[in-house]
């Protein structure tokens, strides 16, 4: 089945163990820490693929479950699956059972009201390229593309689980929340007490058209902004509540998703300015924000700065929200060079 993909590329700053101050990385690499969480999430349920119980503070997303971390060896690239947890309603929801070993989760999804002992939720895909520093979100049917969680994923596997965690020798868990690490290294003779576990990738962007919109802010007139609502976040969820109120109705609980567009005539500050393209800037899902600037005829918009490539390629479905995951970096593998043309 031919399916369209919008991947959108992130640049890993950071993947490892560092010092303060020093960007140094010291330990390990990104295909190292991606060959050990590999190894880490074998044979375990998916409970116990948790590598921090937090939810994200920002977004009210929840909490975020690795399924999977295919490898292929000539190219070096990864893929990287993750089952991200979101809040029950009482209509059906997509599922996966708690205590099912993460390797078959993917080929035993429950599509009805929520059983007992599984988490509601829905699969991201990370496409990884350690040689470019690259990290390229790969998106199905859904707003978000796991950006944000696999970051605090990634931060959470490298702060208690890696190889390279030395723990208190009367720590007797490896509940995240109890573990008391005391230093990375190779061994519990050989560690560091000076390091700090560090994820931190970025979107990659070529500046172009922020650099035009800050060098006419005094002649903004008007800001466009584009955005998908989910109910699956907690405070995007009161404002659907609130706009179908203004509409003279109430929400309905079978609507998850839905397109906002609105304008506000305004003339911004830098500083405002500034503030909107740095906040833009973290978003992990389809969002686009538009200065329409005095004598220009259309807006310009911020993802035009954006490093994207859209790709056609046929797809092998396990199921409504599984694909293969062989079949999917194999593809993605095929069009690597195509990729790369779009991000160097």
């Amino acid at each position: 089945m031919m399916e369209k993909i919008y991947p959108k590329f992130y640049t890993v700053d950071r993947c490892g163990y560092y010092k303060y101050n020093d960007k140094k990385n010291y330990l390990t690499n990104i295909s190292d820490i991606l060959d050990d969480m590999q190894d880490w999430i074998k044979d375990k349920i998916i409970e116990k693929t948790l590598t921090t119980n937090k939810s994200n503070v920002k977004t009210q997303r929840l909490i975020v479950y690795c399924l999977n971390v295919t490898k292929c060896d000539k190219h070096n690239t990864y893929l990287v699956t993750t089952w991200n947890k979101v809040e029950t309603t009482d209509g059906n929801v997509l599922s996966i059972k708690i205590n099912e070993p993460a390797e078959t989760a993917s080929k035993n999804v429950n599509t009805a009201k929520l059983p007992k002992n599984s988490i509601p939720g829905y699969a991201t895909y990370s496409y990884i390229i350690p040689d470019d520093n690259i990290l390229a979100t790969v998106k199905f049917n859904h707003i978000s593309n796991g950006h944000i969680g696999l970051n605090s994923y990634m931060n959470g596997f490298l702060t208690y689980y890696s190889k390279y965690v030395q723990t208190d020798k009367k720590s007797k868990t490896k509940d995240s929340a109890k573990i008391e690490v005391i230093g990375y290294g190779n061994s519990d003779t050989d560690f560091n007490t000076s390091l700090n576990p560090y994820f931190k990738s970025r979107l990659k962007k070529n500046k172009i058209n922020t650099d035009k919109i800050l060098a006419n802010v005094n002649s903004i007139s008007k800001i466009i902004r584009k955005t998908t609502i989910s109910t699956d976040i907690t405070a995007e969820k009161s404002l659907y509540g609130k706009l179908m109120e203004k509409l003279g109705t109430k929400a309905t609980k079978d609507n998850k998703e839905f397109q906002l567009k609105y304008e506000m005539k305004i003339n911004p500050t830098k500083e405002n300015t500034q503030e909107i393209i740095k906040s833009w800037n973290k978003k992990d899902s389809w969002d686009d924000i538009g200065f329409q600037i005095k004598c220009e005829d259309n807006p310009v918009w911020l993802s035009a700065d954006v490093h994207s490539q859209d790709l056609s390629i046929s797809i092998n479905r396990i199921n409504s929200e599984f694909v293969d995951f062989n079949d999917l970096i194999a593809k993605l593998n095929n069009n690597l060079s195509k990729l790369r043309k779009s991000y160097k």
